[in-house]
C-alpha cells in the first residue's frame, strides 16, 4: 500500500511536466496561429481600406468643387439653386439663410420628400446657429452631417451637409442623402468590394453593401468608440462566426474645424474578412495536435510508472529496516545494491543506525548530568522568586547568602552598586562583613579592576589566582591575604545601563566553569530587577509619606479657607441687609425732601415781608442739605451692594459734547453764558461709558 502511495505521488509529480508543455504547445498552435493570421490579414485588409478611403477622398473633393461651382453660378436663392443642373441624384434639399437671417428650404424634387423639408424647417435654430458663426466657416465652405427622423420610418435618415457662403453674407446648405452619396462614389469604382461599410463616428453606419445585423453594428460601435484614432484592425465574434474588420478614416473630412456646437464629419471606410475560411482548417489542426499530444502523454505516464516501481523496491527495504530500528534493534544494516541516490540513502541509514547506538550510550551518560542541572534550575527559580518578592537590599542579600551556596560554591560574596552620578562603584553588601575593610571606604577602583572590565564588557567574567602571584586585577591584590583562588563577577543589567556587580570568591582553585558562569548571569538579572524594585518601593514609601504630609497641610489650609468663607458669607448677608435697609430709608427721604420744598414755597409766598427775613428759611436750607447728604450716602450704600454695570464702547467725543451742549442750552441761555466749541474732527474714539461721561 505504501509503495502504491509513493508511486501515485511520483506520477502526480511527473504529470504536470507532461501536461504543461503539451498545453503550452496547444495554446501556441491555437492562439499563435490566429494572432499571426490576424496580423497578416489585418495589415493587408487595412491597406485595401486605405486605398478605398483615398479614392473616396478624391470623390469627395471633386463633389465639393462641383457643388462650389454650382453655388457660385446659380446661388440666387434656395429655389433657384435647388433646380440648378449638376447637383446630382444624392441632393435632397437646399437651405438658404440670407444676410438678414431669413431662412428658405426648397426640395430638389417637389413633393418627393416633404417630411425631410418639414424636419429641416423644424431645425431652423441649428442652421441659424451656423449662420451666426459664419465667420468661422472657411471661405471655400465646409462639410458636416445631420440625421432626421422622418414620418413612417423607423431608422433616422443620415444626411451629409455641404455649407457654402453666398454673395451677400448669407449661407447655402446642400443637404444630401449620405447613403446615396456613398452609392455615387461606388458607381465610379471599376470593381466594387464584396463588403464595404461607411461609418460615421457621430451617426453610426452610413452605408453598407449588405444588411448589417444589429449585434454586429453594436460591436463595431464599441470597437470604434473613443477618440479620433482607431485601431488598424479589430475582430468581432458573433454566434460562432468571427469577422475581421479594417477601418480607414477619410482624411478630407477631418480638416473642417468645429463651428458652434457642431464639428466636421469623421467618416471611416471599413472592409471585412470572414475568418471562418481560416478557422475551420485551424480547428482541424488543433484537434489533430490534441490527439497526438494525449497519446504522447499516455506513453510518458506508462514509462514513468515502470520507472517508479523500480525506484520504490529499495525504498521498501529501507522502510522495513527502519521499522526494525524503531522497534529497538540498533544492529540493523541495509544492503541496497545500487550506486545512485537510493544507495547513498542506504549508506546514510547504516551511518544513522551506528550513530544512534553511540547516541543511546551517551544519552545514558548525560542523563545524570541533566538531573543535576534540573536541580540547579529549580534552586535558581526558588532564589529568583524569593529575591523578586524582597523589598529591601538587606533582604535580597540575606536570600543570596541563604540559598546561593546550593548551586554555586563561595567563601565570600558582595554587591557593588554605582553612585547616583554613575562614577564610583561602592560595596553596599558584603559577606563576611570584615572584608569591607579591605576596600578604601568601600570603593572599588575602576582602573585595572576586574569589576570595571565586567561593566565595560557587560558579561560575566572568571578570574583565577596563579601560584606565582596575586593576579593582574586590583581587587585580587587587595584580598591577597584572604586566600581566595577563584573569582566570579557578573554585571547587574538595567534597561539601558549597568547598575552594579555581583561577586563570588572561593578559596578553591578553578571553582567556576562556563556553566556556573551562565547560571550566575541569569541570577544577576533577577537580582538587578529586585534591586530596582526595592529602590522603587523605597521611593514610593517616601512619596507616600510626603503625600500624607501635604494632605495634612492641605486639610489645615482647607479649614482656614472654610472659616474665611463663612466670615465672607456673614459679610455678604450683612451687606445685603444694609442694602435693603438703605432702599427702605431712601423712600421716606424722598417724602421729606418733597415736604421741605413745599414748606419753603409756602414761606416764600407768605405775606408780611417774611419771604427774606424769616430765619426758618435758613434752617430749612440746612435740613434740605443734610437730607441730600443722607440720600447720597444711601445711594453709595446701594451702589456698594448692587454695583451698576456700565456699558463701555468706542465713543465719538465730538458727538457726545454736542449732545450735552444741546441739553444744557436752556440753562446756559438763562444764565447768559455763551459757549464757543472748537472740536478736533480727528480725535481718536476712546472706549468708555457714555453715561458716566455725561454725568461728568
Amino acid at each position: 500500500m505504501a509503495n502504491r502511495s509513493i508511486q501515485r505521488k511520483l506520477l502526480l509529480l511527473i504529470l504536470p511536466f507532461c501536461l504543461v508543455p503539451a498545453s503550452v504547445f496547444l495554446v501556441l498552435v491555437g492562439a499563435g496561429s490566429r494572432l499571426t493570421f490576424e496580423k497578416t490579414l489585418g495589415m493587408e485588409l487595412g491597406e485595401r481600406a486605405v486605398s478605398y478611403a483615398r479614392q473616396f477622398d478624391r470623390f469627395f473633393s471633386w463633389s465639393f468643387i462641383r457643388f462650389d461651382g454650382v453655388v457660385a453660378r446659380y446661388g440666387a436663392d434656395a429655389a433657384t439653386l435647388a433646380q440648378a443642373p449638376g447637383l446630382g441624384t444624392s441632393v435632397e434639399a437646399v437651405v438658404w439663410i440670407d444676410a438678414r437671417g431669413g431662412m428658405q428650404v426648397s426640395p430638389v424634387v417637389a413633393g418627393k420628400n416633404d417630411s425631410l423639408v418639414n424636419q429641416i424647417s423644424r431645425s431652423a435654430s441649428l442652421f441659424k446657429e451656423w449662420w451666426a458663426a459664419r465667420a468661422s466657416i472657411p471661405a471655400r465652405g465646409m462639410f458636416t452631417e445631420l440625421e432626421f427622423l422622418l414620418a413612417g420610418q423607423l431608422a433616422p435618415m443620415r444626411c451629409g451637409v455641404y455649407v457654402f457662403h453666398d454673395r451677400n453674407d448669407g449661407l447655402f446648405f446642400i443637404v444630401c442623402d449620405a447613403g446615396r452619396l456613398v452609392e455615387s462614389y461606388l458607381n465610379l469604382l471599376a470593381q466594387r468590394p464584396e463588403f464595404l461599410l461607411v461609418y460615421s463616428r457621430a451617426l453610426g453606419p452610413i452605408y453598407c453593401t449588405e444588411p448589417l445585423q444589429g449585434a454586429v453594428a453594436s460591436r463595431i460601435d464599441a470597437s470604434l468608440a473613443g477618440g479620433r484614432s482607431v485601431a488598424p484592425w479589430f475582430t468581432v465574434d458573433l454566434k460562432g462566426d468571427s469577422f475581421l474588420f479594417a477601418p480607414a478614416p477619410l482624411q478630407s473630412m477631418m480638416r473642417f474645424p468645429p463651428v458652434g456646437r457642431r464639428a466636421g464629419a469623421v467618416w471611416l471606410v471599413i472592409l471585412r474578412y470572414d475568418m471562418e475560411n481560416y478557422l475551420g482548417p485551424r480547428d482541424a489542426l488543433i484537434w489533430t495536435s490534441l490527439l497526438v499530444t494525449a497519446a504522447v502523454v499516455v506513453i510518458l505516464m506508462l514509462l514513468a510508472s515502470l520507472a517508479t516501481r523500480r525506484l520504490i523496491r529499495p525504498l521498501d527495504l529501507l522502510r522495513r529496516q527502519a521499522e526494525a530500528l524503531a522497534g529497538g534493534n540498533l544492529d540493523v544494516q541495509v544492503t541496497v545494491g545500487t550506486r545512485d541516490e537510493i544507495g547513498d540513502l542506504g549508506d546514510a541509514f547504516n551511518v544513522m543506525a551506528a550513530r544512534l547506538r553511540d547516541s543511546y550510550r551517551s544519552l545514558e551518560a548525560r542523563l545524570q548530568e541533566n538531573r543535576l542541572r534540573a536541580e540547579h534550575i529549580h534552586v535558581i527559580n526558588e532564589i529568583t522568586n524569593a529575591i523578586i518578592q524582597a523589598l529591601s537590599l538587606d533582604d535580597i542579600f540575606k536570600i543570596l547568602l541563604r540559598d546561593l551556596g546550593k548551586i554555586l560554591p563561595f567563601d565570600a560574596c558582595w554587591l557593588a552598586l554605582f553612585d547616583r552620578d554613575g562614577s564610583d562603584l561602592r560595596v553596599t553588601q558584603i559577606f563576611p562583613p570584615v572584608l569591607v575593610t579591605r576596600f578604601d571606604n568601600g570603593r572599588i577602583p575602576t582602573k585595572g579592576s576586574l569589576h570595571a572590565r565586567v561593566v565595560a564588557g557587560r558579561e560575566t567574567l572568571r578570574a583565577e589566582v596563579s601560584g606565582a602571584g596575586p593576579g593582574e586585577f586590583v581587587e585580587i591584590s587587595l584580598l591577597e591575604g584572604e586566600g581566595f583562588k577563584s573569582y566570579l563577577v557578573a554585571p547587574l543589567p538595567s534597561r539601558d545601563r549597568i547598575i552594579g556587580t555581583l561577586t563570588l570568591a572561593s578559596t578553591a582553585a578553578a571553582a567556576y566553569n562556563g556553566e556556573l558562569a551562565r547560571i550566575m548571569t541569569s541570577l544577576a538579572g533577577a537580582v538587578s530587577v529586585a534591586i530596582e524594585q526595592a529602590d522603587l518601593f523605597m521611593k514610593l514609601t517616601q512619596f507616600a509619606l510626603e503625600l500624607e504630609r501635604k494632605v495634612a497641610v492641605s486639610d489645615r489650609e482647607l479649614a482656614a479657607a472654610t472659616r474665611k468663607l463663612s466670615q465672607t458669607e456673614k459679610y455678604f448677608a450683612t451687606g445685603r441687609m444694609a442694602g435693603n435697609l438703605a432702599h427702605e430709608i431712601n423712600n421716606p427721604l424722598g417724602i421729606i425732601k418733597n415736604y421741605l420744598a413745599l414748606v419753603k414755597n409756602n414761606l416764600r409766598r407768605a405775606e408780611g415781608g417774611r419771604r427774606r427775613t424769616d430765619p426758618s428759611l435758613e434752617q430749612l436750607a440746612v435740613i434740605d442739605e443734610e437730607v441730600d447728604r443722607i440720600a447720597r450716602l444711601v445711594r453709595q450704600l446701594l451702589d456698594l451692594h448692587r454695583p451698576v454695570e456700565q456699558k463701555v464702547q468706542p465713543v465719538d467725543l465730538n458727538v457726545l459734547i454736542s449732545d450735552i451742549l444741546k441739553i444744557m442750552a436752556p440753562d446756559l441761555e438763562r444764565d447768559r453764558i455763551a459757549v464757543s466749541a472748537r472740536l478736533d474732527p480727528d480725535l481718536p474714539r476712546p472706549t468708555a461709558s457714555p453715561d458716566l461721561i455725561r454725568q461728568l
